[in-house]
């Protein structure tokens, strides 16, 4: 035999006023920003930002490449010298001024 609640039983009302929404993203939120501040005080966000701007910008090279015959680098741009272990044009290089 199952027990049912009877179907005309009033379920107790609840008090909305001190309780929150559930927000999926609070504590997300306040995971990053501790994260952040712990990195600040560490100086970590400085050394971030540096390595971002010592990070340099590439461009699409189209050199011709040349066999050298030396395992495992077999190719090198005869534009920007790099090596490569097989034939690969565009290659990404750093960008000169």
């Amino acid at each position: 035999m199952e027990k049912r609640k009877p179907d005309n039983q009033v379920k107790p009302e609840t008090d909305s006023e001190g309780l929150t929404s559930y927000d999926p993203n609070f504590y997300r939120k306040r995971h990053e920003e501790r994260k952040q501040r712990l990195a600040e005080a560490a100086g970590e966000a400085k050394h971030k930002e540096e390595e971002k701007a010592a990070e340099p910008e590439y461009i699409d090279c189209k050199g011709p490449l040349e066999f050298t015959g030396e395992h495992p680098w077999a190719w090198k741009c005869t534009r920007c010298g790099q090596l490569f272990q097989k034939h690969e044009i565009p290659h990404k290089c750093v960008k000169t001024d």
